[in-house]
């Protein structure tokens, strides 16, 4: 019967080898789970950096492109400005040729007689009648007065037949 007793009891150095086995099987996965660890964590430190470094070029790219904008934003509040300048001046123009062709059409007006009258009269006898030796400085003047009145009556119909 003794030899079934030290059978069945385990020997001390089985369990213990076995125990033994069972924490070197630990300790492994440790190490495994370990060098995981440390593997993701480099992968991680890895990441990190490449993003901080993204983030510094990106923040970079970024104060570029709002220095830009704002310089661009400047430049177009100064191209408007001056639009509504340019604008109103050109209008001003406008109106001051309006008026001045309105007032050259009014002279005309008033001077057509005139004019009508020195049309019907012959070169000739416009030269013979009108000679500048015998003509008075208020003859003279009245003269000048009416050529400067007949070239602006003909200014005036180029500018609407669109001549000029």
């Amino acid at each position: 019967m003794s030899g079934k007793k030290k059978s069945a009891k385990p020997k001390p150095d089985a369990t213990l080898h076995r125990y033994n086995v069972d924490l070197l099987r630990c300790i492994d996965e440790m190490r495994y789970k370990r060098d995981e660890l440390h593997k993701d964590i480099f992968d991680l430190t890895e990441e990190q950096k490449k993003i901080e470094s993204d983030l510094g070029t990106l923040t970079v790219k970024l104060a570029e492109v709002n220095e830009s904008l704002c310089r661009k934003c400047k430049d177009q509040a100064e191209c408007d400005t001056l639009i509504i300048e340019y604008d109103s001046a050109f209008q001003k123009l406008v109106q001051g040729s309006e008026n001045l062709l309105g007032s050259m059409r009014m002279a005309v007006g008033t001077v057509a007689p005139e004019l009508l009258t020195a049309r019907h009269e012959t070169p000739s006898s416009f030269r013979k009648s009108r000679s500048p030796s015998r003509q008075t400085t208020s003859t003279r003047g009245s003269l000048s007065k009416s050529q400067t009145q007949m070239s602006l009556r003909l200014s005036t119909s180029r500018m609407s037949t669109g001549e000029l």
